[in-house]
């Protein structure tokens, strides 16, 4: 009897040290299938929430953002200390609104766009540096990164305050008068540059900034050359060879949203210069000659560039002070002539 119970106590023991083998088993297969599959899931959230957590705030990117650390002085000192590319300058293809099939309008606004560029953002360079910033605007429009017109790559962020593309778009230049002549040079630049001249002084840049600030953005990309007060950038790797550089431009030209001096968005009304319309050139009273450049200007594109016109903008509605001539969808309002888009007219301020 004892014996007995020996023997069973003893084979209880046994079942008992083989069920608490097997859960041991079991608890350590169960740790290693979790650390397998959770593991992994709360690594990539951690990855995800440092992702969303080095976002900057949408109302100021730091990719538009400058060293506010460094003043003017110090900053011609850094940039001067960063060396140019030793790799050659690739230049652009050239870049041509001629088609038939783009709308004369949309040449017109692809000219008036460009010219905005050239003027606001390079009035005080040399002709090259103006052909320059036209070339970096071109290349936008040919590189996936951005929009695929002219008027979408220049005006692109200009519903912000903080973040436009160009700063001129939503820091209140546009309010700022421009002159007579030097519209009048930014213009036939712009149309030379979109009747397929090519500056190959800065070969396939998308980026420039000026000597006097150093962006957060300009580390990470190949430094090519100053001209003037600019310095000029392209991508680095394969984001900047010409292979890069195959958006299809869209031959559609529309004049965004935007801010001006940092006030509520204009949109009612955007004055440009449409003069290339034979009805209109002719209703345009030439105030002088056009220089040797807006002829070869003209010649080139088949477009009319006017040098009294200028790009401005208002909220007020101006219906009631324009008549429709013949039919043609030609408004005239004194000195202004314009054509009757969808939307906005659009109108040449001759002042």
């Amino acid at each position: 009897m004892l014996r007995s119970k020996a023997k069973y106590a003893s084979r209880s023991v046994g079942i008992f040290a083989l069920f608490a083998a097997v859960g041991l088993l079991l608890s350590v297969a169960v740790g290693a299938v979790y650390t397998a599959i959770a593991a992994p899931i709360g690594i990539w959230r951690i990855s995800q929430d440092s992702k969303e957590a080095a976002k900057p705030p949408a109302s100021e990117p730091i990719q538009f953002r400058f060293r506010e650390d460094v003043d003017p002085e110090a900053a011609v000192a850094i940039n001067a200390a960063v060396p140019d590319t030793q790799e050659p300058i690739v230049p652009a293809l050239p870049f041509s609104i001629q088609s038939s099939s783009i709308s004369a309008r949309s040449k017109m606004l692809a000219i008036e766009c460009l010219t905005a560029a050239v003027y606001y953002e390079a009035d005080s360079e040399s002709v090259t540096g103006q052909r320059a910033v036209a070339q970096v605007v071109l290349n936008r429009v040919r590189h996936p990164e951005y929009a695929n017109s002219v008027c979408g790559v220049v005006f692109q962020g200009s519903e912000r305050t903080t973040g436009c593309q160009f700063s001129f778009t939503c820091d209140g230049s546009l309010a700022r008068r421009p002159s007579q002549a030097g519209w009048a040079r930014a213009q036939a630049i712009a149309a030379r540059a979109l009747a397929g001249y090519v500056e190959p002084s800065v070969g396939l840049a998308t980026h420039y900034h000026t000597i006097w600030v150093v962006p957060y953005w300009s580390s990470s990309l190949s430094k090519l050359r100053t001209v003037g007060s600019h310095i000029f950038y392209r991508w680095s790797g394969r984001n900047g060879t010409l292979a890069a550089f195959r958006n299809r431009y869209s031959g559609i030209e529309q004049l965004p949203q935007m801010k001006v001096a940092g006030s509520t968005p204009v949109s009612e009304e955007i004055f440009v210069n449409i003069g290339a319309d034979a009805d209109v050139a002719a209703a345009i009273e030439m105030e002088r000659p056009l220089s040797t450049e807006l002829h070869d200007a003209k010649s080139e594109t088949g477009l009319l560039v006017t040098p009294q016109t200028r790009i401005i903008s208002e909220n007020q509605n101006r219906k009631e002070k324009a008549g429709i001539v013949n039919g043609s969808g030609l408004i005239v309002d004194k000195n202004r002539v314009g054509t009757r888009a969808d939307g906005p007219s659009l109108l040449i301020d001759r002042q």
